[in-house]
């Protein structure tokens, strides 16, 4: 579902304020991790997400069309 012209402010400032707390928390939650387990369960963590995001670009062929 698109948002439509209507909502493309409301859009742009629900991406903004995820990038801006996304930039915030990551230097935060590495420091914790490599202070606690050291830098590779950094890179573990970093591939278990970036495994996790590309589950998240395979198309669905059961959704339900609005």
């Amino acid at each position: 579902m698109k948002a439509g012209i209507e909502r493309a402010g409301t859009a742009l400032g629900m991406v903004g304020t995820t990038v801006f707390i996304t930039s915030f928390l990551t230097p935060i939650i590495i420091a914790c991790i490599a202070d606690g387990y050291g830098w590779s369960a950094v890179w573990g963590a970093v591939a278990m997400l970036t495994f996790a995001t590309l589950l998240c670009f395979i198309p669905f062929s059961n959704r339900s069309k609005f």
